[in-house]
């Protein structure tokens, strides 16, 4: 019995305060053009006005932190923190240990960025690349793409090449590295913008199967109450 009352008096000094009231921290990844910040302390991205006025309008202090994609994922699988992770896709899986605000933003679709010589009509089915074995596909490691480019990749027989890194990943498909990459209208445009690429560096393909972009919500740990995602619901509608 002494063990017992002892291993509880540790596990209630040692477990993080998840108390209502605290601040939320808020998540968010260096992910241009939704969001990130400019290396002075200033958050951009257009994901951010919208999260920052619905929780100063629901009045709950918040805490903003960059982190990675995977370790947001365990924070908020965990439920160690009262949480939130910015602009993440509603799925299955993750409703499964999370609560997700309401939609704030829907993507543009998804694009082909594809090297100059790779032989594609400006227009085709995604499952017809991602089915042809002599495709070398480049995708960004760490993020989802939705239902249905998430289940073409997962039973692709095109070959899969991954990396971490827009940037790179753009300066390898015009080097021939890949054939081509997925990339959202918003961050192909930004990237257009940012490295000053022409329509002669890349060739653009637009899926006439690929369905509209997905919506983004938030995504909380379980300690964030029902009450307050109630707040953040309304400040977000």
């Amino acid at each position: 019995m002494r063990h017992s009352l002892f291993a509880l008096a540790v596990l209630s000094v040692s477990a993080p305060c998840l108390a209502t009231g605290e601040p939320i921290i808020l998540y968010y990844v260096q992910r241009p053009p939704y969001m990130g910040n400019d290396g002075k302390g200033n958050l951009t991205g257009f994901l951010i006005p919208p999260v920052k006025a619905a929780f100063a309008k629901a009045g709950i202090p918040v805490v903003w932190q960059e982190s990675s994609a995977m370790r947001q994922m365990t924070i908020i699988q965990t439920n160690v923190e009262r949480a939130c992770s910015i602009g993440r896709y509603k799925t299955p899986d993750r409703e499964a240990f999370a609560k997700f605000s309401v939609p704030f933003y829907q993507d543009t679709s998804w694009v082909g960025l594809a090297n100059v010589k790779f032989k594609a009509a400006d227009q085709m089915r995604a499952a017809d690349l991602m089915a042809d074995p002599t495709v070398t596909v480049l995708l960004k490691d760490d993020i989802r793409f939705g239902a249905y480019a998430d289940d073409l990749i997962a039973h692709m027989k095109a070959k899969r090449v991954g990396t971490s890194d827009y940037s790179q990943m753009i300066k390898m498909i015009q080097a021939g590295r890949a054939d081509l990459s997925l990339i959202t209208g918003e961050e192909e445009a930004y990237y257009r913008n940012q490295m000053g690429y022409t329509d002669k560096d890349f060739k653009i393909i637009h899926f006439t199967d690929m369905p509209t972009g997905e919506k983004r919500h938030l995504m909380c740990s379980k300690s964030v109450d029902d009450a307050e995602m109630e707040k953040i619901n309304a400040g977000l509608k």
